[in-house]
């Protein structure tokens, strides 16, 4: 009987999730689709909003998550690594993974308002590209962080064992055994970091400002495509709202093919990992 009920729990939740899910995108991609044009994705906005594209939310986005997740996975990688391997061994590293955890768990609204304080007032950097690349960065860094941890504590010991028993150091063992082992799981972390940054608003609200126009530099404002649903939607034009639509539909169009991406390059590259 109890088994039932567990079940039945499952099921009733799996259902939920999954209602929710279906609701959600087929109502974005019913509006989306029918806003969606090649001047959408090719022009520049007009009238406020009202006419022209999204091509200044589109790159805006492309950029700020592309920079962020370059920042992110560069200290990333790294500390995960280290915190995998000297975890036990080092005050340093516990420090760090706990401190992982932590920022894991701050909402992106407290991002945004830090990265505000620090990257736009104190380093002078002003609303711009740059700033909210930071910022998006530093909501990105520890989920590359934990992923990468985990990811390396599943190489089996055996293998680096293996390598030392063979005459390897710790360095070679690490360079050319253990992140070889890691690299579907890291590949996949930093994928998932991306599809995060690029579905965040708040951060960017208060760091990267808001643009018609595609940025010119680093230091410019940009836009992006949360940002651009946001603001679209809270127009009272119907076309503005259209355009929302179809903002929100290239939003998770690309969120959905990076994760879609991530499990892909799992699968593919998990086939030559050693179990």
């Amino acid at each position: 009987m109890e088994e039932l009920l567990i079940k039945l729990l499952m099921a009733i939740a799996t259902v939920v999730v999954l209602g929710f899910l279906l609701v959600i995108l087929v109502d974005i991609a019913r509006r989306g689709v029918s806003a969606l044009s090649l001047s959408m994705l090719i022009e520049l906005p007009r009238n406020a909003g009202r006419e022209g594209g999204l091509l200044n939310a589109i790159v805006g986005s492309l950029y700020i998550s592309s920079l962020a997740t370059l920042f992110s996975a560069s200290i990333g990688v790294p500390a995960g690594l280290y915190i995998a391997e000297f975890e036990g061994k080092s005050r340093i590293a516990r420090a760090a993974s706990f401190a992982a955890e932590v920022l894991s768990g701050i909402p992106s609204i407290v991002f945004g308002v830090y990265g505000f304080i620090i990257f736009v007032i104190m380093l002078n950097m002003g609303v711009s590209l740059l700033a909210g690349a930071l910022t998006l960065a530093c909501l990105e860094l520890p989920i590359i962080i934990k992923v990468t941890e985990e990811t390396v504590k599943l190489v089996p010991s055996h293998i680096k064992e293996a390598a030392l028993s063979l005459g390897a150091t710790r360095w070679e063992v690490l360079s050319k055994v253990t992140i070889r082992q890691a690299v579907p799981g890291i590949a996949t972390a930093v994928l998932l970091a991306f599809a995060r940054g690029a579905g965040e608003a708040a951060p960017l609200m208060f760091t990267s400002g808001y643009s018609n126009f595609t940025p010119s530099s680093l230091l410019s404002p940009a836009a992006n495509l949360p940002l651009a649903v946001y603001y679209l939607i809270m127009m009272p034009f119907p076309e503005a709202h259209m355009r929302a639509y179809a903002a929100a539909f290239i939003l998770t169009i690309m969120v959905l093919s990076m994760n879609w991406c991530s499990r892909m390059l799992f699968k593919r590259w998990s086939r030559y990992v050693v179990k």
